[in-house]
């Protein structure tokens, strides 16, 4: 948390919230980063509006993000916590 300002004070934004998939965003300045947590027992598909670089915080893996955005398949009772960058 204390690596990316927007998880400590920026902007909440929800962006999905179903069944056992809750994912948000925080947001300040240039900098965004989501979180998303399936806390079901099904994987989910979680695809989003996303523009420029994403990155896996916990890993430091790059994501591929396409024309339509970033698409992100979560196991279940597992989560991903993504920066912009």
């Amino acid at each position: 948390r204390h690596t990316y300002a927007p998880l400590r004070r920026g902007d909440l934004h929800y962006v999905a919230a179903s069944g056992g998939l809750l994912a948000f965003t925080r947001s300040l300045g240039m900098g965004t980063v989501l979180c998303a947590v399936n806390a079901g027992e099904r994987k989910e598909r979680l695809d989003l509006a996303w523009y420029g670089k994403a990155v896996d915080c916990l890993t430091g893996e790059r994501l591929e993000v396409g024309p339509e955005g970033l698409s992100l398949e979560l196991s279940p009772l597992t989560g991903r916590l993504i920066a912009s960058g």
